[in-house]
């Protein structure tokens, strides 16, 4: 085998081990996130109450 074969085929091993590793050895980063509200944001009336500033009306083009 010639020169660039063999730095070629050592640096595909070499890059192929490192990968390997690296994905087996990073820890598993898992975000968990809970949202909380203080009234139920599925009820219109609920959010309607809520807002500071509400628009009632119709939009005339």
């Amino acid at each position: 085998m010639n020169m660039v074969t063999k730095i070629t085929l050592s640096s595909t091993i070499v890059l192929f081990v490192v990968g390997v590793l690296y994905s087996t050895n990073t820890p598993n980063t898992v975000i968990i996130s809970n949202a909380e509200y203080e009234f139920d944001i599925n009820k219109k009336e609920n959010i309607t109450e809520a807002a500071k500033q509400l628009f009632v009306g119709r939009v005339v083009e």
